[in-house]
């Protein structure tokens, strides 16, 4: 997953970046649509590549194998690949909201 390119699209990337800062509300005010964000911020990162949103989306994905689907190993495999898409993308935004999922 960390070997995908980079997102090139501004308005992709915009929505990567909205639904990152959503998903908190989201996950306050009605927490049953929370997959669906993160899903759908999944299928962007795979469809046209990651951005420095991507890393908080995939460990939320790993906070989703945790917990309703009851898969810790591949709850372990998102973490690791929310930490080598931070580390790719060298940026610091996303840092401590990757980490706090």
């Amino acid at each position: 997953i960390a070997n995908l390119p980079e997102l090139d699209d501004e308005r992709l990337e915009m929505g990567q970046r909205m639904n990152t800062h959503l998903s908190t509300c989201v996950y306050q005010v009605e927490p049953t649509m929370l997959p669906l964000i993160i899903f759908q911020g999944v299928i962007t990162a795979l469809k046209h590549g990651l951005s420095p949103s991507s890393s908080p989306t995939f460990a939320g994905l790993g906070m989703l194998f945790c917990g309703p689907l009851c898969k810790p190993q591949h709850a372990h495999k998102m973490a690791k690949a929310a930490e080598l898409i931070l580390a790719k993308s060298g940026t610091r935004s996303s840092v401590a909201a990757t980490i706090f999922l």
